[in-house]
């Protein structure tokens, strides 16, 4: 008896127990599945959210429940209210409900599964197409028809589930091939019609017996993070640096190698140099005297311009965050490359702020004994609108109840590249909070709290993306207000009991549930990358009418961003011994048109435009919300002009403002 899976039109052995055995799976996510039959050509509902499973060769996917699908909507800010069908999306829903044949009533069970290998399935990175979710999609073909196409959130995820079933597929095969060789080797093995019987190697006495011997090998993936969980976390933070350091080698494996090089700079001089003594050469070809002297001078000039060297590049360790999906995730350390131009921090650190004025209003003048520098201003954090407590049910968004953090400095310079890190490389401000004994802290939010935006003003380009380049720094140095710091202490406290809470006069004005929200992302977003994923970026402009801003930009003014991507948009700093955490945004990544559109605004709107950054933890439930601002900075007409160079900056060269 055979069962109809509805989705996929696979048909499925019902007398089979489909079982899964949690110590083989390899990963496990909820993704988007595009559907099968009739609703594929549906022009709203073409993709629904499937759980799903690769176990060894298999892949299976389940049906979410209930509260997975409501909770997985408000993760991702989808509304939870379902759009209005089309007649068409109606027809093809009814179609689907159809139930040919008999089918299993178990909830847990897949709704469908194949085996990859068995099937002969080829699997490839393709765009989604047909209203994907995002363009980060993979394609499951037999024999060159697609069965399912799977799409994912992030090209991170995207990339890791494409090796994964790549490395399933070529794993099964190899078995399988690995289990016919060794009948191949085993003389009293009698092949069958279907078989092929191999010739007796070179040598062999007996033509009669099969004398081909298999020999002992190895064969492991790259990041392979299959093996017995001894340790505990230990066990995976091991893998994972191991795993890096066999990347780094497989990139470049002569790093650091010593050998003979030639500097770029000198290669015209010696193509002239050699030139002329070969046109020397040709018109002395009498003289084999002549001939010698000048093969002796190519040789010294030649040895004079080489050099002895290798490349030179040297390494920090930054905490950065990996996400392993079907395992709990764990804090790496993930290696962040220094190029021979960036100014490593040495004995000499630049004062934090000390590029930018200060302003009251916006209009007063930054300029300090002839010198224009950077401005800024501190709004009130009532400027920025937040998520107001039954967000979720009202969409209703209310003016921020304040600020937990106040902005103490700003510096704002161009470089070549990105400058990660900033706290470790400038002198932090001072938080100081009399009559307070420091042992005696009980939360995790730190005294400051540093917000470092990279943005790329290099032209992009359409053919090829980068993750560093030329632009402009923002490093904001946010220090907590001591209202913040009572809340903290209290909600903290030992035998704190929530409900013994002062009621306040406004619940859309009260910080607590804001406070403790921001305490939880420092506890749990250095080794949590999907609650890292929670810090959201405002940017919002004051006047774009006024200069006349295009409205394919200013479309998204003051639209929140969410910064999703660990380690490649978004990088998570600790400095425990200052109390300070730092939260790096890098805009270089960004899809060309956002990229586009800032090297566009650099050049004609930079220094008319007044736009204010804030920062804010996503609240995803009634108790973490109303949210709350946690810190905010008015840039005031930034002028590239007057912009202070880094390496001017670091090396203590360019002018200050105190």
């Amino acid at each position: 008896m055979t069962t109809k899976s509805v989705d996929d039109n696979k048909f499925l052995d019902a007398t089979t127990t489909t079982t899964l055995d949690k110590d083989k799976i390899r990963l496990s996510a909820i993704v988007w599945k595009r559907r099968s039959g009739f609703g594929k050509l549906s022009y709203s509902k073409a993709w629904e959210r499937r759980k799903v499973i690769l176990q060894g060769s298999k892949l299976f996917y389940f049906k979410m429940a209930d509260n997975e699908q409501q909770q997985q909507q408000q993760h991702d800010g989808t509304n939870l209210e379902e759009k209005e069908a089309s007649w068409f999306d109606q027809m093809a829903q009814n179609l689907e409900k159809v139930s040919w044949l008999p089918a299993e009533n178990d909830p847990s069970a897949p709704r469908g599964y194949f085996d990859l290998y068995k099937e002969g399935t080829t699997v490839a990175a393709s765009s989604g197409h047909s209203g994907a979710p995002s363009p980060f999609a993979i394609s499951i073909k037999i024999k060159s028809d697609t069965v399912w196409k799977l799409c994912f959130d992030s090209h991170a995820v995207q990339m890791e589930w494409l090796a994964a079933l790549t490395d399933a597929v070529v794993t099964a095969s190899v078995d399988s091939y690995n289990a016919n060789l060794l009948l191949a080797a085993d003389p009293n093995h009698e092949a069958t019609m279907f078989e092929s019987e191999y010739l007796p190697p070179p040598g062999s006495r007996d033509a009669g017996t099969q004398l081909w011997m298999t020999g002992s090998y190895r064969v492991s993936s790259v990041g392979d993070d299959r093996v017995p969980d001894k340790k505990g976390v230990e066990m995976e933070m091991e893998t994972e640096t191991a795993a890096t350091s066999t990347s780094s080698l497989l990139l470049d494996n002569e790093e650091n190698v010593d050998r003979w090089i030639l500097q770029e700079q000198d290669v015209r001089n010696l193509l002239i140099i050699v030139n002329a003594a070969l046109i020397s050469s040709r018109a002395s070809l009498s003289n084999p005297q002549s001939f010698w002297y000048i093969l002796t001078f190519c040789n010294v000039v030649l040895g004079y311009y080489l050099v002895r060297g290798y490349k030179k590049r040297s390494t920090a360790s930054a905490p950065a965050v990996e996400a392993s999906i079907g395992r709990a995730a764990v804090a790496a350390h993930k290696e962040i490359i220094i190029e021979e131009d960036e100014e490593v921090p040495t004995g000499f650190k630049p004062k934090a702020g000390s590029t930018t004025v200060k302003l009251e209003h916006p209009e007063d003048s930054p300029e300090i004994d002839g010198q224009i520098f950077g401005a800024w201003c501190a709004p009130p954090g009532e400027s920025l609108a937040v998520r107001s407590q039954g967000y979720l049910t009202t969409k209703e968004k209310i003016p921020s109840p304040g600020e937990l953090y106040d902005c103490s400095n700003v510096d704002i310079f161009e470089s070549p590249h990105r400058y990660p890190d900033m706290a470790r490389r400038v002198e932090l401000p001072s938080a100081v909070f009399e009559g307070e004994d420091p042992e005696t802290k009980t939360w995790h939010a730190p005294d400051v709290f540093v917000v470092s935006v990279a943005l790329p003003t290099d032209p992009p380009s359409m053919r090829s993306s980068s993750n560093d380049g030329g632009g402009f720094t923002i490093t904001m140095y946010f220090t907590m207000k001591q209202e913040t710091r009572d809340i903290l202490r209290r909600v903290t406290a030992e035998g704190y009991d929530p409900l013994q809470e002062p009621t306040p006069d406004d619940v859309q004005k009260s910080k607590v549930n804001a406070v403790k929200l921001f305490n939880e992302y420092c506890r749990r977003a250095p080794t949590d990358p999907s609650f890292q994923s929670r810090f959201k970026l405002v940017a919002n402009a004051q006047n774009l009418k006024e200069i006349g801003m295009p409205s394919w930009i200013s479309k998204y003014n003051g639209k929140p961003v969410l910064i999703k991507r660990a380690g490649e948009t978004g990088f998570l700093f600790e400095h425990l011994e200052r109390s300070c955490m730092e939260f790096d945004v890098s805009f270089h990544p960004f899809p060309y048109l956002a990229k586009h559109a800032i090297s566009y605004m650099k050049d004609k709107f930079f220094k008319q435009v007044v736009v204010t950054f804030g920062f804010v933890i996503e609240g995803r439930s009634d108790d973490e919300l109303p949210e709350c601002v946690i810190g905010l900075m008015q840039l005031c007409y930034p002028n590239p002009v007057y912009a202070i160079q880094a390496k001017d900056f670091f090396a203590g060269t360019c002018p200050t403002s105190f």
